[in-house]
């Protein structure tokens, strides 16, 4: 009796240890799989973090051209005929106007007198 109970745990003993190494296979896969997602996951979060930096850099750069723009004064514009050659200043400072003291008191004692007309 004892040699059947034997041949029927060995019969089934070998379906079980497939089953066990089915089981690992299986376990083995699914862990193979998750690392693929985790990987790309961290694919696509390296990808994202790149562009939020290209993004950065390219407003950084705009907001330099901007203020680099703004900094700039506009041409001033030119008069599209030639001018005259500006006079040279004279060589000698003139002399400062002068008024007779004979000719002062007789204005003087002109207004004197229509001041004194009154009436």
């Amino acid at each position: 009796m004892r040699f059947p109970l034997i041949l029927a745990a060995l019969a089934l003993a070998a379906p079980a240890s497939a089953a066990a190494q089915d089981l690992g296979a299986l376990q083995h896969r699914l862990f193979e799989l998750q690392a693929q997602v985790d990987l790309a996951r961290q694919r696509e979060v390296a990808q994202h973090n790149e562009f939020i930096a290209l993004d950065a850099r390219l407003r950084t750069e705009q907001s330099a051209r901007e203020v680099a723009a703004a900094r700039i004064s506009p041409p001033v514009p030119t008069l599209p005929y030639a001018m005259a050659r500006p006079v040279d200043p004279p060589a000698t400072s003139p002399a400062f106007p002068s008024i007779p003291d004979s000719r002062l008191a007789a204005s003087n004692a002109a207004v004197a007198q229509a001041a004194e007309n009154r009436r």
